[in-house]
């Protein structure tokens, strides 16, 4: 998070030079989904809505982008992708997507927001 930090403060200084602020985006960017990755590392918990079935799951976020989920006792292997994270200005937590992939074909988005200060 502290390189998101500095590319943020590295965006205020620049000044008109297109080409550094266009790579600083880009390792900010780059820099908040690998915090956001970090942040979502462990076993969460949850119920799905109750018009798409009410039950519960688990999901273990693994490095290297590796998922572990478990519905009705059973765990299904996958993988996960963090995309559009953001830095929210007050509180500092981490918000965007993930998308959660199991046994290779069910693609299924989620939204998250962690951390905070």
């Amino acid at each position: 998070r502290e390189a998101a930090g500095a590319c943020a403060a590295g965006l205020g200084v620049v000044g008109d030079a297109e080409a550094e602020k266009k790579e600083l985006v880009k390792l900010q960017k780059l820099m908040l989904s690998a915090s956001a990755t970090l942040a979502l590392q462990g076993w969460w918990n949850g119920q799905v809505s109750q018009p798409l079935g009410g039950f519960d799951q688990e999901f273990h976020f693994m490095p290297e982008g590796v998922l572990a989920c478990v519905v009705y006792g059973k765990e299904l292997p996958g993988n996960y992708v963090v995309s559009d994270v953001e830095e929210e200005a007050k509180g500092g937590f981490l918000r965007g997507g993930v998308d959660v992939t199991l046994d290779r074909s069910t693609k299924v988005p989620y939204l998250f927001r962690v951390g905070g200060n």
